[in-house]
């Protein structure tokens, strides 16, 4: 099972329906692919730091959007190392 954690996704999504962009618009603004782009939304994929660049460029996201979307992704992060401590390997 896949960890999903949408806070990002949520900001995406509702960013691309102010602007009034497609997801498609947004692939081609950002040569970014369409699965990538689904799975951002969805909240399946965090944003590599050159992504969330290319995207907040492309959407006009302020600085605090983009702030808002990398402490999500640290929160994310630290709660897979948290997870992956807690495993056993057998």
């Amino acid at each position: 099972m896949q960890y999903r954690a949408n806070g990002h996704g949520l900001v995406l999504q509702e960013r691309l329906e102010k602007v009034g962009l497609s997801r498609d618009e947004l692939c081609a603004l950002t040569n970014i692919s369409p699965t990538t782009i689904a799975r951002l939304i969805r909240g399946y994929q965090f944003p590599s730091d050159s992504t969330l660049d290319k995207i907040a460029r492309a959407i006009g996201l302020n600085a605090a959007d983009v702030v808002r979307m990398h402490k999500l992704r640290e929160i994310f992060l630290a709660s897979l190392k948290e997870k992956a401590k807690g495993k056993k390997c057998e």
